[in-house]
């Protein structure tokens, strides 16, 4: 209740005073979170890792189900680009930033650097879509750049932060996760596929209402959660990555039917 009114009232003042309402409700996360004014049942605090996963996977599968193939190849090497570069520089930046007016130490500043690097698809593919929707950028396809960029963004920072974390922690380098992040993505992409052409088959020979659909690809989005986990020891793959590939699949083979269920995906 807390949660759901606060952050809804904060959010729609801000809303009216053109703040963007996320602003509040970080600040009310903030205020009655365990740090703070502790508000909050720690049941909710349980479960709260399994709702943000259950929120990404939704942005995610959006997307992707907004994000067609024939803009990413239009776009080329800037897309690619992008998923690595502003991510580099912001690493370098803020890691030579804290050295000199923090008194970190440089791995410690790489750590930081990661951690204001990581773009958070939970605010920047909503707004990418908003402005493909509105036909913003569509000549110069910028909106769907950014999107692809920060999807794989994400996944390199993660592996760089964990790497370095290793280093910090415990004096050793993890030079096995530098070297697995092209496999990472390219894994992640290849499962994608694949999952997107089995759910274009199913869509193919069942005919079903839109909410089915939906239901269909959010369980087989949370079967690619759980296959990375379990195939962890032995391959590493992206399941998020996986999951957005999954709706531009289903984007590519039936436009009408993904933007239905993109549409569905909105109300969740």
């Amino acid at each position: 209740m807390l949660i759901l009114f606060i952050g809804f009232v904060v959010g729609y003042v801000l809303n009216k005073i053109k703040i963007p309402g996320l602003i509040g409700m970080i600040v009310v996360g903030l205020l009655i979170g365990p740090y703070c004014f502790n508000a909050i049942s720690s049941g909710i605090l349980y479960i709260s890792s399994y709702l943000r996963q259950v929120a990404l996977v939704i942005i995610l599968t959006r997307s992707g189900l907004n994000l067609d193939l024939a803009s990413l190849k239009k776009i080329g090497r800037p897309a690619i680009l992008m998923c690595f570069i502003p991510a580099t520089l912001e690493i370098i930046g803020t890691t030579l930033a804290s050295y000199y007016l923090l008194d970190l130490s440089l791995f410690e500043g790489i750590l930081l650097g990661c951690a204001l690097g990581a773009v958070s698809p939970a605010v920047v593919s909503p707004r990418m879509i908003k402005l493909i929707d509105k036909g913003y950028g569509y000549n110069s396809n910028v909106p769907k750049l950014v999107l692809a960029g920060s999807s794989v963004d994400d996944i390199y920072v993660i592996v760089v932060f964990y790497a370095f974390l290793g280093l910090v922690k415990n004096n050793t380098f993890d030079v096995l996760s530098i070297a697995l992040i092209p496999i990472t993505i390219i894994g992640g992409i290849l499962v994608g596929v694949l999952s997107g052409f089995v759910l274009c088959y199913i869509f193919n020979k069942i005919k079903m209402p839109t909410y089915l659909n939906i239901i269909l690809m959010l369980i087989l989005s949370f079967l690619l959660i759980i296959g990375e986990e379990v195939l962890k020891p032995y391959f590493d793959i992206s399941a998020l990555l996986a999951i957005m590939v999954m709706g531009m699949i289903v984007l590519f083979k039936y436009p009408i039917k993904a933007k239905k269920i993109s549409d569905r995906y909105n109300k969740l």
